[in-house]
């Protein structure tokens, strides 16, 4: 009776364990399928908020720059720009003329808040949209003006500190060369157009606990700044 007793409870224990580990085995799998699911869900759904913010990125962006690129290579700016290069001096004509361009294409759009134009007699001009200023700036005439080989170049321009207890402003610049199509390769100039990155933040979708960054190619040249960093949002060809 003994031995029997003892065959019984091995044959339980033995089917208790045949049945138990199976249903283990299976329950892990289960767990494992399903945050399988909802990393794929999240991939997904970070992906589409990815191609959407940088399509209304790219579509913001573009704005700007088929003004700029109106803007050098308009014949008359073409024409005044090299005028100015080829004078000794800038006649007070030729200066008030480029002040009203600059005026102009400083407020074509919501958003810029200073044009600088260099010339290739280095001979800098700037409007400050801020202060409406063609003379004074904090820093509409201290800005970098990159190296441009073709097409638009781009960077993060700084900070405007107000001098009104305003918000303080992030830039991000585009530039571009004057350009004579007449003669591409001739050095006539090169225009800056700082924009309020807010322009960007405020149509681009973000999604909770994120960061935004503009990129060109590897380097970052505009950061959402008030968020914590979680994982990238954007990361745009410009």
């Amino acid at each position: 009776m003994h031995k029997n007793r003892t065959l019984r409870r091995s044959l339980i224990m033995f089917g208790v364990r045949f049945l138990i580990l199976p249903l283990v085995i299976f329950s892990l799998f289960m767990q494992a399928r399903i945050w399988q699911m909802i990393w794929e869900s999240m991939q997904e759904n970070m992906d589409q908020e990815l191609q959407t913010a940088s399509l209304v990125m790219d579509m913001t962006l573009d704005t700007y720059t088929t003004v700029l690129y109106d803007f050098c290579s308009d014949d008359e700016l073409v024409e005044l720009v090299e005028q100015i290069n080829e004078d000794v001096s800038v006649s007070e004509t030729d200066r008030n003329h480029l002040r009203r361009r600059l005026d102009h294409l400083g407020n074509q759009l919501d958003g810029i808040e200073g044009v600088t134009l260099l010339t290739a007699g280095q001979r800098l001009f700037f409007y400050d949209r801020g202060i409406a200023s063609f003379t004074v700036s904090t820093w509409a005439d201290q800005i970098k003006i990159p190296e441009i080989e073709g097409g638009f170049a781009y960077q993060n321009g700084g900070t405007i500190h107000p001098t009104d207890g305003g918000r303080e402003k992030h830039l991000l610049q585009i530039a571009r060369r004057i350009v004579d199509y007449r003669d591409i390769n001739r050095v006539i100039g090169i225009v800056v157009l700082s924009i309020d990155q807010e322009v960007f933040w405020n149509v681009i979708p973000q999604m909770e606990d994120s960061r935004i960054y503009i990129c060109d190619g590897e380097q970052v040249i505009a950061v959402l700044p008030q968020l914590s960093v979680k994982y990238l949002v954007l990361d745009t060809r410009i």
